[in-house]
């Protein structure tokens, strides 16, 4: 699971795709566990490894099913240590048109405890035509943080085997729905996620955000490789 979308304003610039790990399909770099496929309620994958990686496309929409704006996200996963304590350090770098026609870069960095892959800290900086305009740090205990297993361990699995073709190609999939509110914005966002534990840096293949029932992102997995 993964740092995901999540939408809030700053500097008055849609900041539609903050990310924040929701779907958390963690993985090694030879291995990774799961249930077997017809378990109800399948573990959240654990599938990182070093230089893991994943490319997705994102669209974010108006509320009447147009396309406002596009970009695109690259994820990669390498080892590190935070406080003494072994990592895996995961970053999720997304760039796209912001509302006022700038481009918005977002950087998010999660520190995930190698044992657990509970979230040790998480920073996020967004600039705006190379211009710095939110620079946040979250641990645990603060207003902001979100563990991302935790959060994602809370959702309800919906289907198992569900096939989901995306730009990568076709995968079976684990989907999973839920709802989130984020500290800096009250709004609740229903939030869906596909994922595969064929797929490293979370093993997400696809996930949506949608607003009063209606879709607004979506993130469409395009190449991955380790």
């Amino acid at each position: 699971m993964v740092d995901v979308s999540k939408p809030k304003t700053s500097n008055k610039i849609l900041l539609a795709a903050v990310l924040v790990v929701i779907i958390v399909a963690a993985v090694s770099v030879t291995a990774y566990y799961c249930l077997p496929r017809e378990t109800p309620n399948p573990e959240v994958v654990t599938y990182f490894g070093e230089g893991a990686w994943a490319n997705f496309t994102l669209s974010i929409y108006n509320a009447d099913g147009t396309v406002a704006s596009s970009g695109n996200m690259l994820a990669c996963a390498y080892s590190g240590t935070y406080g003494g304590s072994d990592c895996w350090i995961y970053v999720e770098n997304t760039t796209y048109i912001g509302s006022d026609g700038s481009i918005v870069s977002d950087v998010v960095t999660d520190y995930l405890d190698k044992s657990s892959y509970s979230t040790l800290h998480k920073t996020e900086v967004v600039t705006s035509d190379g211009a710095e305009i939110y620079n946040e740090a979250f641990s645990p205990g603060e207003a902001g943080f979100m563990d991302t297993i935790a959060t994602v361990r809370n959702f309800t699995v919906t289907a198992t085997d569900k096939s989901v073709t995306v730009p990568a190609g076709t995968f079976s999939t684990t989907e999973r729905q839920g709802s989130i509110t984020y500290a800096s914005d009250p709004t609740t966002y229903d939030f869906s996620s596909w994922t595969s534990s064929t797929v490293p840096a979370w093993g997400v293949v696809k996930y949506q955000f949608h607003l009063g029932g209606v879709l607004f992102s979506e993130y469409l997995l395009e190449s991955y490789g380790s």
